[in-house]
């Protein structure tokens, strides 16, 4: 499918994925994040990825700049991953660390 769907409540966000991320999909994943990281009323992010298949390193970077921006503002950003995994990742250093095990 290759979707990203965001929903909102209150100020939670999340960002649902699926398919494949990668350099072809980094600009729309930049563009949904930068909506989000520039409203100041969301306190929580979580991206649901549990239905991605795989990670280049583009994807990995747009959400490592994203993981950046929150954790000065705000904290860190929730992770749901494939086969059940999650993680929370409060810098951009972890969050490669999750993503590259698993992808």
């Amino acid at each position: 499918m290759n979707g990203i769907e965001l929903v909102r409540l209150d100020s939670t966000v999340l960002i649902w994925l699926d398919g494949v991320l990668d350099s072809s999909r980094a600009p729309a994943l930049h563009r949904v994040l930068t909506s989000v990281l520039t409203d100041r009323g969301i306190r929580t992010i979580v991206v649901d990825m549990a239905n991605v298949l795989g990670v280049d390193d583009g994807a990995i970077g747009v959400l490592a700049a994203g993981v950046a921006q929150l954790g000065r503002r705000q904290g860190p950003i929730q992770l749901l991953l494939p086969r059940g995994f999650r993680a929370t990742a409060g810098d951009p250093v972890s969050l490669r660390l999750v993503l590259e095990q698993l992808f």
